[in-house]
């Protein structure tokens, strides 16, 4: 009996991780044996090995609906999105936001490139300036396979370029539905029957570019709020002063 018993004190014994450099184990793919680790490896996380050791965060339980939600921890319980969401909530909505506007933006581009009124070219410029945002909907992949130092840091550049890109590109679309195009209306639409397209008026076309671009910056401007937030809840990492020779 005294033998069985051993292993058992050994296992409780043990004391506990307290890395000053280890993070936190929080991701969403965390609990998938070996997922979380290819996942974190190939697009951010890092492994739990080296610089994002990890340490389990206690978890904060609330009621949601009909049903207990863990979407807080000890570091941002307390911390709400819009006023009443627990801010690990507001930041998975964001990255989701995100990649919807860079799918949409997307397709909506490439499908250009069968509208017989514009240049194949501009579809094509515009892509490229789509580029940031599709780096940025890859760093919030990254985040929900694991939530991380790392993943986390990449977070406010994520929105940063993404507010950068949609400026470009809207400020593209202007300069080329004025200075470019060299129809009196703004055709929409795709495919080779033009009686499909909808005609709009250039400066009606202009309003509306701008109107839904000012509003998408300044939803972007938000999220960077929100983002800020959800990283500040977790402590800076202190430096080890180098002994003194």
């Amino acid at each position: 009996m005294m033998m069985a018993e051993a292993p058992a004190m050994m296992m409780e014994d043990k004391p506990a991780n307290n890395d000053k450099n280890a993070d936190e184990k929080t991701g969403m793919l965390g609990g998938f044996g070996g997922m979380g680790k290819l996942g974190g490896g190939l697009l951010g996380g890092g492994d739990d090995n080296g610089s994002d050791r990890t340490v389990e965060r206690k978890p904060v339980y609330s009621q949601c609906c009909c049903c207990m939600c863990a979407c807080s921890n000890e570091n941002t319980d307390g911390t709400t999105c819009c006023g009443c969401f627990p801010v690990k909530c507001g930041v998975v909505a964001i990255g989701i936001t995100v990649w919807t506007i860079t799918l949409y933006m997307f397709l909506t581009t490439y499908f250009l490139i069968l509208n017989e009124y514009v240049r194949w070219w501009f579809p094509f410029v515009t892509m490229i300036l789509l580029v940031p945002m599709l780096i940025a909907t890859c760093f919030f992949i990254g985040f929900f396979t694991k939530d991380c130092k790392r993943t986390r840091g990449n977070l406010t550049a994520a929105v940063i370029m993404s507010i950068i890109s949609m400026a470009l590109v809207i400020t593209w679309s202007v300069a080329y539905y004025l200075w470019l195009y060299k129809q009196e209306f703004v055709y929409t639409g795709t495919g080779e029957d033009l009686s499909s397209y909808i005609k709009t008026s250039k400066k009606g076309y202009i309003f509306w570019l701008l109107a839904e671009a000012s509003f998408v910056i300044t939803l972007f401007s938000y999220f960077l709020c929100v983002i800020r937030k959800y990283v500040n809840c977790y402590p800076e990492e202190k430096k080890e002063e180098e002994p003194k020779k």
